[in-house]
């Protein structure tokens, strides 16, 4: 089974408890076998990625959230 994770993340940084929640969905899906897709923000840097993030597993997919570089809201 394929699940897509959509968030709005401009960043990774475990001192947001949103990340942290995100991070531990992540891992109980992987080792439930299920193949996963995460949707970020084309702002949230590669570099950020720590701990469960970086395996390879994961799908990274970057959303549009900005047009002429000011924000869409």
């Amino acid at each position: 089974m394929k699940i897509a994770i959509l968030t709005m993340f401009n960043g990774l940084s475990s001192t947001y408890s949103l990340v942290n929640v995100v991070a531990d969905q992540i891992e109980m899906l992987l080792k439930s076998g299920f193949e996963i897709k995460v949707l970020v923000s084309e702002s949230c840097p590669d570099s950020e990625r720590r701990g469960v993030f970086l395996n390879r597993d994961i799908e990274w997919i970057k959303i549009k959230n900005s047009i002429n570089g000011k924000p869409i809201k």
